[in-house]
This record gives C-alpha cells, sequence and structure tokens, in this order.
C-alpha cells in the first residue's frame, strides 16, 4: 500500500498492483481501498490517465468493470473494451479478446444490414464476435411489441428508412414480398450448424440474409432453409432434417431464453459485456464506444 504521493510516480504495473484489492469484487470495495489510502477519486483518475491512457477511471472504475486474473492470480479491474490493452501494460501479454455479442433475427431488415456490417466492426477493434439467431416472434409477447408494419403510420416510414440505410452503406436491399415471415426453422437450422459445423454458421446467416432481403426468395419453412442453403453450397449430411432434431429444438429455445434473460429484445440488439446496443444504426455509436477513452 502507498499514498497519494507515492501515486503519481509509479509505474504502470505498481499502479495496477495497487488496485489489487484482495475482496475487490465490486466497485464499492475498491472505493473502501481508495478511502483508506486517502486518495481522491479525481486524483487516482488523473493518474491513472496519465500512466496507461486506456485505464480511464470513474469513481475508482465504471460500472461494467470485469475482473481480470493476473500471473499471481489476483484481481485487476478494467473497462471491458480496454482490458486487453492494460493486460499487456502490465506485462501478462495477449489473452481472449473481449466479446462482442450479435443478436438477430433472420426477418429483420435492420438485421441482415448489420450482418453485412457487424464483421469490419469486430476486426476493426479485435473483437470476438458471436453470433446468436432469435426468433422476435417469441420474444414480442413478453415486451408487447408487433411487427412494425402492422404499425399505422409507421410502415411507410420504415419502408422508406430500410431502403434509406442500405443505400448509406452501399448495401444490395429489395424488400420482399412476404414480411415478416416466421424464423423457427432458419433458427434451429443455425443452431444445428453451430452443434455440427460451426465454420458454417457465418456463411449460413448471410446465405439466408441476402436470399431474403436482395432476391425475394422463401425462409420460413425448413425446406425453404435447406433450399437456400443448398444454393449456397452449404450442404452437411443432416441438414434437411436439422430443425426437427429435439436436442436442437432445446438449444434453439435455451439461446431465445439466455438471449431474454441478457435484455435482447430486437434485431439487431449487441452486448458489449453489460452494455446493450439496439439498431443498426447503433454500429457508428458502438464504434465510438470501443474507440474513446473508458
Amino acid at each position: 500500500m502507498f499514498g497519494h504521493s507515492q501515486v503519481t510516480s509509479v509505474d504502470n504495473k505498481l499502479l495496477f498492483s495497487w488496485l489489487r484489492a484482495r475482496e475487490a469484487s465490486t466497485d464499492g470495495t475498491l472505493a473502501t481501498e481508495r478511502r483508506c489510502l486517502a486518495v481522491s477519486a479525481s486524483s487516482l483518475t488523473t493518474n491513472l490517465a496519465g500512466a496507461c491512457p486506456f485505464a480511464l477511471a470513474s469513481g475508482i472504475l465504471p460500472r461494467q468493470a470485469l475482473a481480470i486474473l493476473d500471473a499471481d492470480h489476483k484481481t485487476v479491474f478494467v473497462p471491458p473494451r480496454r482490458y486487453r490493452f492494460v493486460r499487456c501494460d502490465l506485462g501478462f501479454g495477449d489473452v481472449m479478446r473481449a466479446q462482442l455479442d450479435f443478436y438477430f433475427d433472420f426477418s429483420s431488415p435492420y438485421g441482415y444490414l448489420a450482418s453485412e456490417r457487424v464483421e469490419a466492426l469486430a476486426q476493426k477493434h479485435d473483437l470476438d464476435l458471436q453470433w446468436h439467431a432469435i426468433a422476435l416472434g417469441f420474444i414480442f409477447p413478453l415486451t408487447g411489441q408487433q411487427p412494425v408494419v402492422n404499425v399505422p403510420l409507421m410502415r411507410d416510414y420504415f419502408l422508406h428508412d430500410v431502403q434509406r440505410c442500405a443505400r448509406d452503406n452501399a448495401l444490395a436491399y429489395h424488400h420482399p414480398d412476404v414480411f415478416p415471415v416466421g424464423t423457427v426453422a432458419a433458427c434451429r437450422t443455425f443452431y444445428w450448424l453451430k452443434q455440427h459445423h460451426p465454420a458454417l454458421l457465418i456463411p449460413f446467416t448471410h446465405a439466408v440474409y441476402r436470399a431474403y432481403f436482395t432476391q425475394g426468395e422463401p425462409i420460413a419453412s425448413a425446406d425453404d432453409v435447406a433450399s437456400v442453403a443448398v444454393r449456397a453450397g452449404l450442404q452437411p449430411d443432416g441438414l434437411t432434417q436439422a430443425s426437427q432434431d429435439p436436442a436442437v429444438k432445446a438449444a434453439t429455445k435455451n439461446a431465445i431464453d439466455d438471449a431474454v434473460a441478457r435484455g435482447v429484445f430486437g434485431s439487431p440488439y449487441f452486448l458489449i459485456g453489460d452494455e446493450p446496443f439496439w439498431g443498426n444504426d447503433r454500429i457508428e455509436q458502438i464504434d465510438r464506444y470501443l474507440s474513446e477513452p473508458a
């Protein structure tokens, strides 16, 4: 332990060593540690910023703080989007990348637009991108929502806005004649592939989305989904029966339940740790969130 005057002159490793409280599982515990050392929150913020620009603090550290085990099995708290940088600053080398969870419904046009953009975002910030198919038909009853095309006054704006967003991002888009459609079969096939052929997961997602939102092809039934996959060159054994597999049905239900438990209510929906973002138009906001000091 060391006092205020020492904090101003320590190097990165010692400064973060100071933050390793033995029971520092909450921001409150860290605040207690700070008070015992007679170091103000503003002073700590200033010194953290000077020693390590990626470790700006709010109070002690932001609400989204997560724990990282260091080589001594102690705990360091940093904002999720900065944790790789801090690990490197501490001399522990590279570790598992921060994770971006991407939730989408195959009948969501904004989900389609986001699916064409999210990989570039993840690559830019070196994120571990996780794809999660959901079926909004199971979620809407929980929220009281309904498809926007069924809402008076909103339908025309929605149809115009999707076309505009596609143009703004130089993406092909043709609104399907039958919209929306059920996506349970596509969702189940997604989770079957995740279990048996994970390398095909992203190509399958792109194939289904592009078939529906650029070619107007049907994707509602298991046969529709299988046809789209075959035309895209994705033909693993068992694909046509995937949506009827009891284990896959259970996995799909569990995935949707897990999404709801994490607060997911729409498509596209993104999570970085506990930080939520809803909508294709939030990709730029996510980019700024990941780019700016915490």
